[in-house]
């Protein structure tokens, strides 16, 4: 034990035998105790106040309602409940499905994102490979959704060629998507 948590513990006592703290919550006493069981405890700081806050405000509480013969003692039970309560949630949070922790909050799975970013990057690739005005009509039609008559005046272009450009762009992106699937 270290000399601090010594002389922690030798202040306490000697406080909580005087008139003036027997059967009373000192928070300034009991806080730094309570504090540190709950660190040791439970490791994570971020979690340790809002413990901390819980059992000081439920112990704080209970000694307006009755009178406590040891208030530091009801403290860590409270503490203690918590910090039960804390690792069962932690538990059930550690012990989810495989597949759940494998999946964003978009409910996707890291191997659907992968197979995903894989099929992006196929269809990049064969709209680079594309002849200049193919790619710039199904840039048009597909990423800014022009319609065939916009792109028709925008390129001067005729109906019928934009058609065709749409429907060779897509059939090129369709073979390339073909093969990833039959891992050709």
């Amino acid at each position: 034990m270290t000399n601090k948590l010594v002389a922690e513990k030798v202040q306490y006592a000697s406080a909580s035998q005087s008139d003036e703290f027997s059967g009373r919550f000192c928070p300034d006493v009991h806080l730094p105790l309570v504090k540190r069981y709950i660190i040791a405890q439970i490791g994570n700081v971020s979690v340790v106040d809002d413990i901390l806050q819980d059992a000081m405000t439920r112990t704080l509480q209970a000694t307006r309602e009755r009178q406590l013969d040891n208030p530091l003692g009801y403290c860590m039970q409270v503490a203690r409940n918590l910090i039960n309560d804390h690792w069962r949630n932690h538990v059930q949070w550690q012990t989810m499905p495989v597949e759940d922790a494998l999946s964003d909050q978009t409910g996707k799975s890291l191997e659907q994102e992968a197979i995903e970013q894989q099929r992006l990057e196929i269809i990049a690739r064969v709209v680079e490979g594309m002849p200049a005005v193919r790619k710039e009509v199904f840039v048009l039609r597909r990423l800014e959704g022009k319609s065939r008559d916009e792109i028709a005046t925008q390129l001067n272009l005729s109906i019928e060629s934009v058609k065709k450009h749409i429907t060779r762009s897509m059939l090129m992106i369709s073979r390339e998507l073909e093969r990833l699937e039959n891992g050709i």
